[in-house]
């Protein structure tokens, strides 16, 4: 869960003020991170005489967020906000959500790993950031590693790792011809689960 006065502004929970870096960086990562948003984008939490804004984010991934509300503090123009927080139990989401980008497969086998390599070195010699390191990787990945989509398999690059196994039959015929070819004293006995022998007493 992230909750708190960020200061950070950004179109998805301040729709009165301009985004800025930090409220770029936070909305990346919110999404990248499948949370989901608490806050009701109509309710200020900032009320000043020439403005208002929001500059408070409560977002949620595991534990859940509901019942959010906000009421005027007398001390500052900023809005106390509450929340009950309890585990995801599987009921619907909240109606603001965040939006899902749609994720699809690397084709890793096409990819050019050298050039991958190469330019992930020279971005990430000037990172100095946890965000321009993966700024980095994610630039150089979508760069020199093709992607395909989910739903077509010709595109998403198969690998052994990913390929429809074969009809139970062909496991059937593989298995018995393997059996025919080891000694008998090697085999399991099904039911006992030791070595079957082919020695009388």
């Amino acid at each position: 869960m992230i909750a708190g006065e960020l200061n950070l502004h950004h179109g998805l929970w301040d729709s009165h003020t301009p985004s800025t870096t930090g409220g770029e960086d936070l909305s990346s990562t919110l999404i990248d991170m499948d949370f989901e948003l608490a806050n009701d984008p109509a309710q200020a939490t900032r009320i000043t005489n020439r403005n208002v804004s929001f500059p408070d984010v409560a977002a949620y991934r595991v534990l859940r967020v509901t019942h959010w509300t906000f009421a005027p503090y007398m001390d500052s123009d900023h809005c106390l906000i509450s929340y009950s927080v309890g585990m995801d139990d599987g009921a619907p989401r909240l109606a603001n959500t965040l939006p899902r980008r749609e994720k699809a497969t690397f084709a890793l086998r096409k990819a050019d790993w050298p050039a991958f390599t190469s330019l992930c070195e020279t971005l990430l010699a000037a990172a100095s950031t946890c965000l321009e390191i993966r700024s980095g990787i994610l630039r150089a990945a979508e760069r020199h590693i093709p992607r395909g989509s989910r739903d077509s398999p010709k595109q998403s690059g198969r690998t052994k790792w990913n390929k429809p196994s074969p009809p139970p039959k062909q496991h059937t015929k593989h298995t018995r011809r393997l059996a025919r070819r080891q000694p008998a004293s090697s085999r399991i006995h099904p039911k006992s689960g030791g070595l079957k022998s082919n020695i009388t007493p």
